[in-house]
């Protein structure tokens, strides 16, 4: 229910895993953040978070009828913790609706950590997404490639669940990486698309000012590093003004977009 419930309003991407998984992965991996916190339990089920393209539309249309969008902070984020928060209900709620349900009948307690959180409370994405077996990582370009949509996913968030792990991640073993998903020649590329980024178009403040899109703004130099990979760019692709969003948050992406829904 709670995955259907996302995937109505664009978060079509959920993956589950032990937290143990990940927190092993961390320390083995010697990545410098912080393990899940886990309630005082061994273990604990964790859902991954994300979206396809398929975000864009039903974003647009909640976007639209805010009193004043341009006032929204951080809108597409502010989207998607509605959309979470709105359907946490129904992962957490009493045995009679098939949700977890709390021992000793109190609220199953969740702890959403968001992609944007920093400090102690940074989650490796891309990590997560490789543990839950959803996407494999290049670690020569960092680009996340899933098995379908490719490199045209966005992870939002993780939700840490204070029930047994079990409920919901019934293998205890990690799971099977998922397939590589991108070619050598596409790596070579996909390299060389990196370096001309970091040389040319450093992400930074100027990039959210960006003009209407053309082929010389600095953004599409991180575009074209998602576009080496042929998996999934025909059909899932982001539209211009998405992608143009996605990397810039430019307002006048946004301003765009909603001209182009009300024309349709």
């Amino acid at each position: 229910q709670f995955s259907d419930s996302l995937r109505k309003r664009g978060l079509d991407i959920t993956c589950a895993f032990r937290a143990s998984w990940y927190n092993e992965a961390m320390v083995r991996d010697k990545v410098p953040v912080k393990p899940l916190d886990t309630f005082g339990r061994d273990d604990c089920p964790v859902i991954l978070i994300g979206n396809t393209k398929a975000i864009w539309q039903p974003f647009l249309s909640w976007l639209r009828n805010q009193p004043d969008w341009k006032s929204v902070s951080e809108p597409i984020d502010s989207y998607a913790a509605e959309v979470v928060n709105t359907a946490l209900p129904e992962l957490v709620g009493a045995r009679a609706d098939g949700s977890l349900p709390g021992e000793g009948g109190s609220p199953v307690r969740t702890n959403v950590i968001w992609y944007s959180e920093r400090g102690d409370r940074l989650v490796a994405m891309q990590r997560a997404a490789t543990i839950c077996g959803l996407a494999h990582l290049d670690h020569t370009t960092h680009l996340c490639v899933h098995p379908v949509v490719g490199t045209w996913l966005g992870l939002r968030a993780v939700v840490v669940i204070d029930a047994p792990a079990d409920s919901l991640v019934p293998s205890r073993e990690p799971l099977p990486p998922p397939p590589v998903g991108i070619t050598s020649q596409e790596q070579e590329a996909a390299a060389v698309a990196l370096e001309r980024a970091l040389q040319h178009a450093p992400r930074g403040p100027s990039a959210k000012a960006a003009p209407l899109p053309d082929d010389t703004e600095p953004w599409r130099y991180w575009l074209a590093l998602r576009e080496t990979v042929e998996l999934g760019r025909k059909e899932y692709q982001y539209s211009d003004v998405q992608s143009w969003y996605h990397y810039t948050k430019s307002p006048a992406a946004l301003e765009k977009a909603l001209e182009d829904l009300a024309g349709q």
